[in-house]
């Protein structure tokens, strides 16, 4: 598991959880977890972000089509759906 997908994991989990405290009646012990888990999420957001801009980005890479990729993509190209349907 990737650094960013471990952040991502830890953000879900404390949503959920900020997600049922906000159907509780505040009580003190509510109300500290509450301010803990919207520090955590603030910071795990500034996380996400440096780990989404620190992963390289992967290009893809074009592999030159052999003639029967080229004949496919000729014939997938000029197919038409009514025909194939209809069989027309």
């Amino acid at each position: 598991m990737t650094a960013r997908q471990k952040i991502e994991l830890r953000l879900s989990e404390v949503r959920q959880r900020l997600g049922q405290l906000a159907g509780e009646d505040p009580t003190d012990e509510t109300r500290s977890e509450i301010e803990g888990l919207r520090t955590e999420h603030s910071d795990l957001e500034l996380r996400h972000q440096a780990a989404i801009l620190a992963e390289p980005e992967i290009e893809p890479t074009e592999t030159p089509e052999s003639s029967e990729d080229l004949e496919l993509r000729e014939l997938i190209d000029g197919a038409n759906v009514g025909e194939v349907i209809h069989g027309v």
